[in-house]
């Protein structure tokens, strides 16, 4: 197989480096998770069919830095047509299934209706038109298709070109066929989605990109003219903690500055070098990654702020000039009408969303997961998308709004006037209107994963609820209380309660909302005020349990883990989330931050407002159909895993107590690979909204290899826990492990979850055949030789004991057929039950490895520099080619380890086969693995030890000047078994041990004795 890298490398470049809006956002070409990820849905509880299973696609992936989860966007296509929002966000830790965000449609192709369109492109652009009132476009120009995607030139008919893409519309359980396609207006008030039955024309479903906030109307309008607010100023007010480390330049902002509301909560404040240094490195006015200033206007890499009061959607070019000093200090009097002080205003503006971009790219919402940034500075994901704000907008008036495309698209804010006050109040100085806009965008790119626009549409979304919740959290204040009243818009509303229903707070006499609230409240709005204040009453428990800290960047406080934990869940979440949906998700984003410490506060909090375990959510497209609940869940059962390479996995659970009272002891069963329930009981008191401490969990004597073990609470009831174990067995040394025989069996695993490669068997590849592996009983990378890709596989042995061993080596038999300089195969070992493992030897070690490169930029990317690659047809074989790759043996001295260096007790060896993105060769297969060396005899420690009589027919007896009462015995023959259950053993006194062989074979024999601190070995002969 050819790799071509280089055309690899150039189209990169050119992905990087060209404009990315001109067709929906690429999918993952590859992902190395995509096969467990499929092995793990294939579940009976998933539903899925074969064909649904292998049509899945990754639609976007990326790691979350704070969680080390690699998050994966999982779609669903039939006949290369993409289901719409069939994104499931699925949850990779520690190279596991972790969490399944699900929005999987079962059996696919039973309910597609047709492959065939009746419906043009442009005839559905135009039932679109017609139905939001825009113009009809007749001949319209197509610039581009790839798949099932077209785009269409906007003329000078609409804001943005017209993307069109074929999908399957869920309706009712029925996936109709139908054209997905977004209309743009010129005055950017509007971005209006929809899918078009490709069959009958109808309009299957519609929304609006642009989120329009409905802020309500004005109560007021009178001329400019009128004083209502005293103009303050100050440079002394500095509460709020931005620093993670020195500043970038010197650049001023007078600003209301976080945390402050607006100006009926603070004065302006002279704000230096406010920005963070994580977030962004190179100050808010860099774009190209180097020091020193690209714009000395309210531009820079994630923010572009100017005012458009004729409503143009362009800058004029009049954005505030802060000069070679980054001076942003103009003047503001609001006594006088708005436009007296646009400059302040647009430095505003200017200042709170990129506070909005630092303070969050703190907490997960960085390039990679889809943040707006003009220049990505090669941290992942699709550049060129800084956020555009455009102050004092003309086009409306008493709202705000915000639009948000996949990533690489610019984010769109337009803020307005109020004409709620005479004169009227400026939205732009309204940091929690500017901050909850900015939080569209966050939620947005965070649902569902960076690739889509559309995943919170459903009369269930939370959007709004998010965008409240991230201004309210960042505008809090020490002298807050958990029954504070905050409100959204107080300022610009010109009403004590803002835009709400209820004031936030977690007093419900004031706020009584619960989950059946949704039911009557308007969509989105109302629905997302009943999310964010259970997202508040969060925010206070967790302040309750670990205090405020003012410090949003580098604090500990509670305020800090719930942000944490609010966007790791909007990550975990499905596509289409309602609220169980987002729930269940925060609950997941718990047990990956801490190990679940806090489920129970969790818990707690939405069980009070009606989110309880028994709450069912319907489909999160109606808002009609759930039902709430206020019970919390009765207990879980967690488990700790340590893999102990030389013997069974050490496994402790622990027992979640959620109910209001204690309990005295826990219940439960568990089964091994399926079979009969065994019971089993935790007998302590665990206190009511609290674990257990880990209790060692005996699930007996099991043969080696991997099992499934899953346990179930019984009483009190809990879901059903499952987890792997690896069950390894104690290697005899100088005894050959041929594989042949049942018991000879090796643990084998992969590096993600994916399954064994190697396998126990007769190899019957085309070139790693009978012949090659002398008909003999071997383990191979898959025996038919078709092996796995894009993953380690590894195969790991008994666990061997050097300490009284001589001269010891490791043997085996080996052949090979790995593609050169791509696959690779290598030998480790571990001494400390697999915590660390090294690699064993070097190619420049006489007949080892027969390959020393590594990666060069062109090939070898797996190379790690000592490795076998290429054929085995000779041990220093280097080459593709050759018929016959036959086993030849292998040792390599282990001198270091044995009685001579570290005498190691437990050292155990783990074959690694390391394959790149797409199979090629066979692989490897590998026999006869023996650990050998002689038998060593030692005296240490043991004081004035005594053997007698020796050589002997019968009785031996052991003395010794010291105790012998905890000392261990064992006897061994000249390979290395334990032959201690065939002598008889009697201890007379503490410094004396007798034991009679009569019943062994004549021969020599070694007498290991042991305890704490002393070890000495005897040779005995039996006449």
């Amino acid at each position: 197989m050819i790799k071509n890298y280089s055309r690899f490398f150039i189209f990169m470049l050119l992905v990087l480096f060209c404009s990315a809006s001109t067709l929906a956002q690429s999918k993952v070409k590859g992902s190395k998770y995509l096969e467990p990820i499929k092995k793990y849905l294939s579940q009976s509880k998933y539903k899925l069919s074969e064909s649904d299973i292998q049509n899945f696609y990754v639609d976007s992936e990326y790691l979350s830095k704070k969680t080390q989860i690699t998050h994966v966007f999982l779609g669903q296509k039939h006949q290369g047509i993409e289901v719409f929002n069939a994104i499931s966000s699925i949850a990779i830790k520690d190279n596991q299934v972790f969490y399944v965000g699900s929005a999987l449609v079962s059996n696919v192709a039973e309910k597609i209706n047709t492959v065939t369109p009746s419906i043009s492109q442009v005839e559905a652009i135009n039932i679109v038109a017609s139905k939001f009132n825009t113009p009809q476009i007749l001949n319209p120009k197509l610039l581009n298709s790839e798949d099932n995607t077209y785009v269409y030139d906007k003329s000078n008919l609409f804001f943005k070109d017209i993307p069109v893409q074929l999908v399957y519309t869920n309706v009712n359980g029925e996936l109709k066929l139908s054209w997905d396609l977004s209309l743009y207006t010129l005055d950017a008030q509007h971005n209006w989605n929809a899918r078009v039955d490709a069959v009958t024309g109808e309009i299957l479903q519609s929304s609006d990109y642009v989120i329009s906030c409905d802020f309500g109307p004005g109560e007021h309008k009178h001329d400019e003219t009128h004083n209502v607010l005293p103009v303050k100023e100050t440079n002394t007010f500095n509460l709020f903690k931005t620093k993670s480390t020195t500043s970038v330049g010197g650049a001023e902002y007078n600003v209301y500055e976080l945390p402050a509301e607006s100006p009926n909560t603070d004065p302006r404040t002279l704000v230096v070098d406010p920005e963070n240094i994580v977030a962004s490195p190179f100050g808010w006015h860099d774009t190209d990654g180097i020091s020193g200033p690209e714009f000395t206007i309210t531009r820079g890499n994630n923010v572009h702020a100017y005012e458009d009061s004729n409503g143009s959607n362009s800058s004029s070019g009049n954005e505030p000039n802060g000069g070679a000093a980054l001076s942003f200090n103009f003047p503001i009097n609001l006594n006088l009408a708005p436009v007296n002080y646009r400059a302040a205003a647009t430095v505003n503006l200017f200042y709170v969303s990129n506070m909005m971009h630092d303070i969050y790219y703190n907490y997960g919402f960085d390039e990679a997961a889809g943040n707006f940034q003009e220049n990505n500075y090669g941290n992942g994901g699709i550049g060129g998308d800084y956020a555009i704000v455009e102050a004092q907008d003309g086009s409306g008036t008493n709202n705000a709004n915000f639009s948000t495309p996949a990533d690489g698209g610019n984010g769109r804010m337009q803020m307005f006037l109020w004409t709620t006050a005479n004169p009227n109040r400026d939205g732009d100085l309204d940091n929690n209107i500017v901050a909850h806009e900015y939080g569209h965008g966050i939620s947005i790119r965070l649902g569902g994963g960076p690739n889509n626009s559309s995943c919170l549409s459903g009369q269930e979304q939370q959007g709004e609820g998010w965008a409240d919740w991230v201004g309210l959290v960042i505008t809090m204040k020490p002298s807050d209380v958990a029954t504070t009243n905050r409100s959204i818009a107080n300022y610009s509303r010109n009403l004590p309660q803002g835009i709400r229903p209820y004031y936030y707070t977690t007093n419900m006499a004031v706020n009584p909302h619960t989950y059946d609230d949704i039911k009557v409240e308007s969509v989105p709005h109302g629905v997302g005020s009943v999310w964010c204040a259970m997202l508040w009453d969060l925010t206070w428990a967790y302040i309750d349990k670990y205090g405020f800290d003012p410090d949003v960047y580098n604090g500990n406080g509670g305020n800090n883990k719930v942000m944490q934990l609010v966007l790791d869940g909007l990550k975990l979440q499905p596509c289409g989330s309602g609220f169980v949906d987002s729930r269940d998700a925060l609950l997941a984003a718990d047990v990956a931050l801490t190990g679940g410490q806090d489920q129970c506060l969790i818990w707690e909090v939405f069980a009070r407002r009606g989110l309880g375990v028994s709450a069912i959510q319907g489909t999160s497209g109606s808002r009609a159909d759930g039902t709430e609940a206020f019970d919390m869940p009765a207990s879980s059962i967690l488990a700790e895993i340590t893999n102990d390479t030389c013997g069974s996995s050490a496994v402790n659970l622990l027992f979640a107590n959620f109910d209001a009272n204690s309990i005295s002891q826990f219940d439960y069963t568990y089964t091994v690979d399926g079979g009969a329930p065994i019971a089993g009981t935790y007998s302590n008191n665990i206190a009511s909204c609290s674990v257990s401490p880990a209790s060692a969990f005996d699930y007996g004597n099991l043969t080696p290899g991997t099992h499934e073990i899953v346990v179930t609470g019984t009483n009190p009831v809990s879901a059903p826990k499952s987890f792997i174990v690896n069950v390894n067995a104690i290697g005899q040394n100088n005894v050959v492990n041929t594989f042949e025989n049942a018991g000879d069996v090796l643990v084998a695993y992969d590096e993600i979850g994916n399954g064994a490669t190697w396998e126990r068997g007769a190899a019957a590849g085309m070139i790693l055949n009978g012949a090659a592996a002398n008909n003999s009983t071997v383990y191979a990378t898959n025996l038919d030789g078709i092996h796995g890709d894009q993953n380690k596989f590894y195969l790991l042995s008994r666990c061997y004991d050097l300490s009284n061993l001589v001269n010891a080596t490791v043997q085996f038999d080996l052949g090979f057929d790995i593609e050169p300089d791509w696959d690779i195969l290598f030998l480790e070992y571990s001494t400390n039950n697999g915590s660390t493992w090294n690699v064993l030897g070097d190619a420049t070690d006489p007949d080892w490895y027969n390959s020393s490169r590594l990666p060069n930029g062109t090939d070898c990317f797996n190379c790690i520099g000592k490795q076998w690659t290429g054929d085995g047809i000779s041990p220093s074989s280097h080459s593709a080619g050759g018929q016959n790759r036959a086993l030849h043996t292998f040792s390599y001295p282990l001198s270091a380890f044995d009685t001579s260096g570290s005498a190691e007790t437990n050292m155990v060896f783990r074959f690694v086969y390391q394959a790149d993105e797409a199979y090629a060769d066979e692989g490897a297969i590998i026999d006869n693995f023996v650990v050998s060396g002689t038998l060593s005899v030692e005296d240490n420690q043991f004081d004035k030890l005594a053997i007698f009589p020796n050589p002997t027919n019968g009785n031996v007896t052991i003395t010794s000047g010291s105790s012998l009462k905890d000392a261990k015995v064992n006897l061994v023959d000249v390979m290395g078994r334990n032959l201690i259950n065939s002598a008889n053993l009697q201890r007379v006194n503490n410094d004396k041990i007798t034991l009679n062989i009569s019943n062994l074979s004549v021969g020599t024999y070694f007498l290991i004795l042991e305890d704490e601190t002393r070890r000495s070995v005897k040779q005995i002969v039996k006449y």
